[in-house]
């Protein structure tokens, strides 16, 4: 019962942010909708964590932590804290968008910017404090999968540590 309820919130997550993009691109004026699926986008990179969680149980995560010591660390206080506080102050911001209190330009161009920052931050943030010992990797199959398989591949793709530690080497 507990898988299945985990599977269906899972479902319903994923279920959630495909409303927002529809929404921003249907409903909303064009800097508005703008937000909101760089809002939406944002949040479809944590979805991946609880799916892979619910698919793979403990001995996925007790995996993922020998892998990456200190990846529950990384995934609260550089994942998932920063991304439900942005998300509040965007449903704070619509509100007063909704209320007239931002125009359509400070709220679409003002939370864009504020989530793409608060994405880039906490990534290369995380790559300074805990680099090695935790990942960023949004395809974190565990064990690893063999080399030039199509899961190895979806793994590289979607390597954000290798991107940050990039960015920072440049920096």
């Amino acid at each position: 019962m507990p898988w299945t309820l985990d599977l269906c919130m899972c479902i319903a997550t994923i279920g959630g942010i495909i409303s927002f993009v529809f929404t921003s691109v249907a409903l909303l004026p064009p800097v508005v909708g703008m937000a909101v699926l760089f809002g939406s986008c944002c949040l479809a990179l944590l979805a991946g964590y609880p799916l892979q969680l619910v698919l793979g149980g403990q001995e996925w995560w007790t995996c993922v932590q020998a892998r990456y010591p200190m990846q529950s660390v990384g995934m609260t206080g550089f994942i998932y804290i920063p991304a439900a506080w942005a998300f509040g102050a965007m449903l704070f911001g619509a509100t007063l968008w909704n209320r007239k209190l931002l125009s359509d330009f400070a709220f679409g161009g003002g939370f864009t910017t504020f989530v793409l920052g608060v994405l880039a931050s906490t990534v290369l943030t995380q790559e300074i404090h805990i680099p090695v010992v935790s990942t960023q990797k949004i395809w974190l199959p565990c064990p690893a999968p063999p080399e030039g398989s199509w899961s190895a591949w979806f793994e590289e793709v979607l390597n954000f540590s290798e991107l940050a530690q990039s960015v920072l080497r440049r920096l």
